[in-house]
């Protein structure tokens, strides 16, 4: 039987964190008990340098897995498309509500897919629980979108928070908290496993000898990169052989390289495109991601942060800041330290302490992959779903004497 209809805004083989949480959220779950409604790899409404740019690769990753996927056609880079995509899906959805009988709809995103989740609720009396990741309520994108987006919101049997961040925000909407279940994002940490020779990486990579920090993230503003690039002339008089990894694409990186060659520092910060990231996570002495809330016009924040984890999965300590959901990933003191956003003077000290003292730094390390494997495992997001949707709606169904 399947209990769980997932539409999904995006979906690997597209890369992403929404797109990965989604994932793994599916990949929790028995596959006889999922179904996935996605768009294709290509053509969706992310980011160019997200797209896999190929049907035959989306074909073929669809095919590995174990539960089953199906595609759709979804755009939104025009308003027109945008509407012309939902009525799509709609009909798509209302299909497969009939044919499944899904005891619910999850949808990635609120707006707008999770429409066509309202027309199923409206038609056929199923509900839907809809996914918050924290950025979208706060970005103001016009009175029908957030009129439309409260409409979708409060209807929802429960709003998926990300953090305990996203759950504050999604109660600012009006939303009861006893709607509201906070489900961190989790990971394989099996993944992050020893695999390559780490001393042999170090040595062709030039890091022997280097205590290096990483950050490996998008190149935009609420990352915090120029945050670690201002604190870091002190950082290197105290530790001469520090080298940043600054590891992503995105919009900010000319500017970013123009700061490290303003404060002349250019033989101390690197930077990489994705690659290898797992053997820069093990190499790297601390993780450092300060990121930090950006206001008007375009508002943005770190709804939680799963780099942290995937840092910690590499025993490696890390430096969050107390913005956004980023308090929920990183447990200060316990699985590494958080410092004040946008605080170039708290960030240096909290790197400085774990430069100082590497067996604390260790410690850190070591306790942050243990909460890893004790509380941010991938079958646990499945564990916390079926508490918190699946089994209510089992047993509401029940009382009523349905089937």
């Amino acid at each position: 039987m399947t209990q769980v209809l997932i539409v999904a805004h995006n979906f690997p083989p597209m890369a992403g964190g929404i797109a990965r949480l989604v994932y793994d959220l599916a990949a929790s779950l028995p596959p006889d008990e999922v179904y996935v409604l996605a768009p294709h790899g290509v053509s969706a409404s992310v980011h160019q340098g997200y797209d896999s740019q190929s049907l035959q690769e989306t074909k073929a990753f669809d095919a590995e897995q174990a539960f089953p996927i199906e595609r759709m056609e979804y755009e939104q880079r025009t308003w027109l498309r945008t509407v012309v995509s939902v009525l799509r899906a709609a009909v798509r959805v209302v299909r497969l509500a009939r044919a499944k009988r899904p005891l619910v709809l999850y949808y990635s995103v609120t707006y707008p897919l999770a429409l066509t989740g309202l027309l199923v609720k409206w038609t056929r009396g199923a509900p839907y629980v809809v996914q918050a990741h924290g950025t979208e309520l706060i970005r103001n994108r016009g009175r029908l979108r957030g009129w439309l987006t409260n409409i979708l919101l409060r209807n929802a049997y429960r709003v998926i928070a990300n953090s305990e961040w996203t759950k504050s925000a999604v109660q600012q909407r009006g939303i009861p908290a006893d709607r509201i279940t906070v489900i961190n994002p989790k990971i394989d940490p099996d993944r992050f496993g020893d695999s390559d020779d780490i001393d042999a990486f170090a040595k062709r990579e030039g890091l022997r000898g280097r205590r290096v920090l990483l950050t490996v993230a998008r190149l935009e503003a609420r990352k915090g990169h120029r945050t670690v690039i201002q604190a870091l002339p002190e950082v290197i008089r105290r530790h001469p052989n520090v080298l940043y990894v600054i590891m992503g694409t995105g919009p900010c990186r000319v500017a970013l390289e123009r700061e490290v060659q303003s404060l002349g520092i250019e033989r101390y910060v690197r930077f990489e495109d994705y690659r290898e990231v797992t053997n820069f996570y093990r190499v790297c002495d601390i993780f450092v991601m300060p990121s930090t809330y950006i206001g008007s016009p375009y508002h943005d924040v770190e709804g939680f942060g799963i780099t942290f984890l995937e840092a910690n999965a590499c025993k490696k300590p890390v430096i969050g800041s107390d913005s956004g959901g980023i308090p929920d990933a990183v447990e200060d003191g316990v699985s590494g330290l958080i410092a004040r956003a946008g605080d170039v003077d708290d960030l240096r000290e909290k790197i400085l302490t774990l430069l100082d003292n590497p067996e604390y730094a260790a410690q850190l390390g070591e306790q942050g992959y243990d909460r890893v494997h004790r509380a941010f495992r991938i079958e646990h997001m499945g564990q916390e779903f079926k508490e918190a949707v699946l089994t209510p709606l089992e047993h509401s169904m029940t009382e009523r004497g349905e089937e």
